[in-house]
């Protein structure tokens, strides 16, 4: 199990990873990790913005 403070973006990755392959609610997610169904939210949002920056720079013309 990834701690929480430590490997950060590897923890986030994985929670994210979980949502889209298991489907399942943030609260069970949460309860695996050892973490609020909200804090899954959060880590979410976090990879989401991630991505459409990495995305936006894929597809910026300089």
């Amino acid at each position: 199990m990834l701690r929480k403070g430590k490997g950060k973006r590897e923890r986030q990755a994985v929670i994210y990873v979980s949502k889209i392959m298991s489907n399942a609610k943030n609260t069970e997610i949460g309860r695996y990790f050892g973490i609020q169904g909200s804090t899954v939210s959060e880590a979410l949002k976090r990879v989401f913005r991630k991505e459409i920056e990495v995305l936006k720079k894929q597809f910026v013309i300089e």
